[in-house]
This record gives C-alpha cells, sequence and structure tokens, in this order.
C-alpha cells in the first residue's frame, strides 16, 4: 500500500471541530511536508473550498522545500480553465521534476458554489468536466487542443512547454453518484472513496473496475480515512471521546442537519449507516463515524491498537485498495504516530 497523508490548509488543532486555537499558516505546513518528505510517506493531499488556503500557491511553495513528497492537488473544472491549468500542471511538474498529480473535484456545496458565481447542477457540472478532461488531457498528451463544445470553445490552443513526466500526470477524482463513477472510469487513474465499511469498498471497486473495461481502461483505488491509533485499543478509544469532548449538543445537532440535507451521494451512504444516533458510530469493527460530527472531509476514522489497524488496512487492501490518504488531530504529531505503528512495520515485513 502507498500512503499519504493530508495537509489542513483550514487549521490544525488538539480537538475535533475545533480550529479557534488551531495552528495554521506557512510555516506550520512546511513543518508537515518536511516531516511526511523524511519519513517516506508518498504523497500529501492539498484539498480546495472557501475553508482552505488556495492549493497551487502553498503546493508550489512547499514543494520547494521537500525533496520526494509529491503533491496531489485539487482542481474544480468550474473554476479554471483546462488550458491554463495544463499550463500550471506541466510547470509545476517541470519545476518539482515529477511532484505533481491531479485531484479532480466537481462535487461541493451548492451554496458556497453559487457564493463563488457557479450556478451549474451537478449534472451539469460533470457534462463540463468532461469536457474540461477532454481538453486537458489533449494538450497534456499532444500539446495542441482544437475544441468546440457546451462549456468550452477552443482554436489551436498549444502547451508550449512539456512536462516532467513522460506519461500524464496521474489523475484522481471521487464520486459515487452514477455522473462521478463514469467520469472516473473514462479518466482517472486513481478512485478515492471514503472508508465506508470493507463490504461497501468492494461492491463499488468492482462496479468501477467494470466501468473501466468498457472504455478499455484499468484503474486504481484509494480510501480516504482518519487515524485514531494508540498503544492498545481501550486507550485509541479514550482517545477518540477525548476528541470529541469540546463539542457541545448543539453542534453535534447542527452537524447532524447538515448530513440530512446534504446533496452528496457518497456523505448520504455514510450518514445512513448511523443517522447520527451516537450510539451507532462504530458502523464496522474499528471503523467509528464519530468524526464525520465535527469535521467535513474524512468521514469515518480507524480506531484501535496498531495490531488491529493493521488488519483492518489488509481487509481493504484485499478488497482492491492500494492507496490510503491519512489524516489525524494534530497531523503534525500523529503523522509520526501512524508511520510508527502503521507504515514502518509494514516496511519491514
Amino acid at each position: 500500500m502507498q500512503f499519504f497523508w493530508f495537509l489542513p490548509t483550514h487549521g490544525d488543532g488538539e480537538y475535533l471541530g475545533r480550529t479557534d486555537a488551531a495552528r495554521h499558516g506557512f510555516p506550520y505546513y512546511l513543518k508537515i511536508a518536511k516531516c511526511l518528505d523524511t519519513l517516506g510517506y508518498g504523497g500529501i493531499l492539498i484539498p480546495i473550498g472557501p475553508m482552505f488556503e488556495e492549493p497551487w500557491v502553498y503546493a508550489a511553495a512547499l514543494a520547494s522545500h521537500t525533496v520526494s513528497l509529491k503533491y496531489l492537488v485539487a482542481v474544480h473544472p468550474s473554476y479554471f480553465s483546462p488550458a491554463y491549468i495544463a499550463r500550471q500542471v506541466a510547470s509545476f511538474d517541470r519545476m518539482s521534476k515529477g511532484r505533481i498529480m491531479l485531484n479532480i473535484v466537481v462535487g461541493g456545496n451548492q451554496v458556497d458554489l453559487n457564493n463563488d458565481g457557479v450556478f451549474l447542477s451537478s449534472e451539469e457540472r460533470y457534462q463540463q468536466a468532461e469536457e474540461f478532461l477532454q481538453i486537458y488531457k489533449a494538450l497534456m498528451t499532444g500539446g495542441h487542443a482544437d475544441f468546440r463544445g457546451k462549456y468550452y470553445s477552443l482554436g489551436k490552443t498549444e502547451l508550449n512547454f512539456e512536462a516532467y513526466q513522460e506519461r500524464l500526470p496521474p489523475l484522481y477524482s471521487a464520486g459515487t453518484s452514477e455522473a462521478g463513477l463514469e467520469l472516473a472510469a473514462k479518466h482517472v487513474d486513481c478512485y478515492i472513496m471514503w472508508a465506508d465499511p470493507v463490504d461497501i469498498v468492494a461492491r463499488r471497486i468492482d462496479d468501477l473496475r467494470k466501468r473501466a473495461m468498457q472504455f478499455g481502461r484499468s484503474i486504481r483505488f484509494g480510501i480516504r480515512v482518519h487515524f485514531i491509533v494508540r498503544e492498545t485499543e481501550s486507550l485509541a478509544w479514550e482517545t477518540a471521546k477525548r476528541l470529541m469532548s469540546q463539542l457541545s449538543e448543539q453542534e453535534v445537532q447542527r452537524a447532524i442537519r447538515r448530513f440530512e440535507a446534504e446533496e452528496s451521494s457518497a456523505q448520504k451512504i455514510s450518514f445512513a449507516l448511523h443517522q447520527g444516533d451516537v450510539g451507532r458510530l462504530e458502523i464496522a469493527p474499528n471503523l467509528w463515524a464519530g468524526v464525520s460530527l465535527a469535521r467535513g472531509g474524512a468521514l469515518t476514522a480507524l480506531v484501535g491498537d496498531p495490531e488491529t489497524i493493521q488488519k483492518r488496512l489488509r481487509e481493504y487492501e484485499a478488497a482492491g485498495v492500494d492507496l490510503v490518504i491519512g489524516s489525524a488531530t494534530p497531523h503534525l504529531e500523529e503523522a509520526e504516530v501512524v508511520y510508527k505503528y502503521i507504515i514502518q512495520p509494514s516496511l519491514d515485513n
């Protein structure tokens, strides 16, 4: 398995759901990136959205201070020209000597999108993303694009400086709607899922493999998950309880109402497993959904001792997962904990 980590560019704290006293800013994020680079994590996911720092600015700055760490940078097609992104990716790739990967984000909160001037429906955004990727891939592989579509009209657009990587820098995406699955099957190299129970993940992998085969393609799979790993199982669950201790009942209820109104197919699937019932948050052995009541992003956490968490990860691996994008609270110190208890033992074996 490969292991990536998440960069918390909205701020990082000691408790879930608390960023009022958070560590944030470039010096802190640089510490995280350098830590990951030194330990040997494969990459870092840099998110996009109004609550986060701008991903390309931070990725470029961090890449200049690291050696081997790769950058999985989020791009929302509704915000960018495909020609502009192709030039940006090629430049980043040359500057970093092949350390760029692209995370295609099509979904999002409709209110946030509208506030930013994006009024396309979910279906329209996926249609736009299809055109975006056709143009982007033509530029990155052939150096030019001539395209007439519903959302883009380009004539003899050129990319005059090639990327460093001989092949197209890897494309990643998520999205469990029908349109999201089709986009992934047709275009991406790696499909990312929330860490739902293994049986759900296995069915989705089987579905995507079949869809990709229809386009003559194969595809890899990853999960996005929070970690709470301690020396013993009981200590890990005590830590989970402590991380949630600063949330009020009102905040928990607001989170539940947010899930009930959520448009995201992936989040609906996760919420359906517990319905906000705090007594049902362990939705599978060692898989805890309590984190979803405190933060966006990763909806579940693997909670337990090192041997148990390694066992759970092997179950995902047997289902077809070969990439884990982890996070933990706080991200800097816990990256070292996860490496010590989870990643290093797997390397030694």
